[in-house]
């Protein structure tokens, strides 16, 4: 009887090892699978360009979408250690709205300068339509815009990352 017993104990073991490979494997094999083509391309080639920086996806909870067709294809921050030990870190945030005019209407806001005052935005020349906005004189700075019925956002501490992330973001979006 303890032989059957332990024989008992052992497969509910072995089953609930398996159970829990499965809970653990089954949610990344589903998210590759819905994966968006134009977020697969950007990190592509931000991985290409940057080896050196490495990346984190995060979540947006809470947020309240800037209009209502707004979904959310990424939420990223890519970072790396500079040569002095100082972590750099760049944010990367790609949303797909329903049509051009809803990713001007997305933009809006920063357009028309309603941003506390330690902002300051400017126009800025990349995909359609974009802008620049300065924290506290460089403190920070942050680059939304849009391509098509794509709205980005970029920010960082180094003006340089902001931009050079931005332009792969647009290179990804004009390979799809």
């Amino acid at each position: 009887m303890a032989l059957l017993t332990q024989r008992c104990e052992m497969h509910k073991a072995i089953i609930s090892s398996l159970a829990l490979v499965l809970l653990l494997v089954t949610p990344p094999l589903a998210k590759a699978q819905d994966e968006s083509p134009l977020v697969v391309g950007v990190e592509r080639i931000i991985k290409n360009k940057e080896p050196n920086w490495r990346y984190i996806r995060g979540i947006q909870s809470g947020r309240v979408p800037r209009v209502p067709s707004e979904k959310i294809l990424v939420t990223s921050l890519w970072e790396r250690k500079r040569k002095n030990g100082k972590r750099e870190g760049v944010s990367v945030n790609i949303y797909e709205v329903s049509s051009v005019s809803e990713a001007g209407r997305w933009l809006n806001p920063i357009s028309a300068g309603e941003v506390t005052s330690s902002w300051k935005v400017e126009k800025y020349q990349i995909g359609d339509e974009a802008y620049l906005s300065k924290f506290q004189n460089g403190r920070r700075y942050s680059l939304h815009f849009r391509k098509n019925n794509i709205v980005i956002e970029v920010s960082g501490e180094s003006l340089d990352s902001v931009k050079r992330f931005a332009q792969y973001v647009v290179s990804g979006i004009t390979a799809i």
